[in-house]
């Protein structure tokens, strides 16, 4: 049966619980709250393991006791403190200037200003070299010295002295919010892409998320012959935005996986468990291109979901290349709550069409490299082969590489796959 990719518990949960639909109260005390009956009736409905919910919730205190104790890692009651960090944590938000920069004899140079930060609000270009940074000199800087030069605090004001084709210019940024590309692309040489996927999200410098980064990414390297796809450290995201992104690589309406889930709605508020799949859209830019996927143990959850389908689908075209795994194949909803708190609960099983379950065991790659090896001087090793002097500019690539992603904000090591 296929059904939309969205559960719709988030705005029916607080609905249902005020229309009396269901009682989730019954027996409460008065230390049970709202906000308590409120966590007990989404995890009730929503939670995939039905057999693991109390015979009582109310002989636990308050809604962390509660979720601690189905014992599950990713079902969890958070406070609005804790709720806040994981929110942002599913974003590309970050605070500095807003910028991606290489090393150059003269200063660092600014490869790209992204949409909407400081540095673009400051008037900083492209092609620019940052010669100076509050009047210090960060030519020959270490670039894991660098931030003590570029750094700071949420609103400080910095003096860049900035080199722009040959003019001086003083430059200040005040430093600040801003949303980071989710993919980065770069050209390796004549005949490969490289494309990096951070994160599946909603929020990111595109309009469309992540989906929309990937598909201009897929536009602007439709010249390659072969395209690197970078999934390493790729814990995973919106299950939405990773369905839009597979759907680049397979015809569309192909069944890009199965799931068991937990939906809840008007029809049955109490939730019911349903068997569905998750099918391909509009897409398809990358049908025809030969990859080489990089993937390790960050390699997780919705990112598993894109890896699984091109085993799948596209083995003869596609090549990974990593370490195994992390193996989550299950997702989950979260909702806000009454009192500003998060509650996350696993309520979907992936389950993959013709590959074996990898939920707790990991996909293992075409090409399996060891902790001491890198995957991408590997891949470009395999599509190139070559002497010493190859191998060599394999390594500085990879170097580069490295240092470029290295800019962008660490993302979370909480595997995700959010169907929310």
């Amino acid at each position: 049966m296929k059904k939309k990719l969205i559960i719709p518990i988030v705005s029916l949960i607080a609905a249902l619980l005020v229309s009396n639909c269901v009682n989730p109260s019954s027996g409460t005390t008065a230390t049970h709250d709202n906000e308590f009956d409120f966590c007990w009736y989404a995890l009730s409905a929503l939670f995939i393991y039905q057999e693991r919910l109390p015979v009582n919730p109310y002989v636990y205190a308050t809604p962390a006791e509660l979720y601690q104790s189905v014992n599950d890692t990713y079902t969890r009651y958070w406070n609005p403190a804790e709720a806040t960090s994981l929110l942002a944590s599913l974003t590309t938000q970050a605070g500095g200037i807003g910028i991606f920069i290489d090393s150059v004899a003269a200063g660092y140079r600014v490869k790209q200003v992204f949409k909407n930060s400081p540095g673009e609000k400051a008037g900083l270009l492209a092609g620019d070299t940052i010669e100076k940074a509050n009047g210090r000199s960060v030519a020959g800087v270490p670039y894991d010295s660098l931030s003590r030069y570029l750094g700071g605090n949420l609103g400080d004001s910095m003096s860049l002295l900035v080199n722009r084709n040959g003019a001086l210019l003083t430059i200040r940024v005040v430093l600040g919010t801003y949303f980071a590309p989710s993919v980065v692309i770069d050209r390796l040489d004549s005949t490969v892409a490289y494309i990096a996927l951070r994160q599946f999200s909603t929020e990111t410098v595109h309009p469309l998320g992540s989906a929309g980064e990937f598909s201009d990414a897929l536009d602007s390297t439709a010249w390659a012959q072969y395209t690197v796809l970078d999934l390493r450290g790729n814990t995973g995201g919106a299950v939405t935005q990773c369905i839009s992104i597979t759907s680049q690589f397979v015809p569309a309406n192909t069944v890009i996986i199965t799931t068991k889930e937990r939906d809840a709605d008007s029809l049955h508020p109490n939730g019911t468990t349903v068997y569905s799949e998750l099918d391909a859209v509009a897409g398809q830019k990358a049908l025809t291109r030969k990859f080489e996927v990089l993937v390790d143990h960050y390699t997780a959850s919705a990112s598993e979901i894109l890896v699984n389908c091109l085993h799948e689908r596209r083995a003869s075209t596609v090549k990974t290349i990593g370490t195994l795994t992390y193996g989550k194949g299950s997702g989950w909803a979260y909702a806000d709550t009454p009192n500003k708190g998060l509650v996350t609960i696993t309520a979907l099983l992936l389950l993959p069409v013709i590959d074996p379950v990898y939920n707790h065991i990991g996909i293992t790659p075409d090409i399996v490299v060891d902790s001491t090896t890198d995957a991408l001087t590997t891949a470009l090793s395999d599509i190139g082969g070559g002497g010493l002097g190859k191998r060599l500019a394999i390594s500085e690539t990879a170097n580069r590489i490295n240092r470029m992603l290295d800019q962008l904000p660490k993302q979370s090591k909480m595997p995700m796959c959010i169907v929310k």
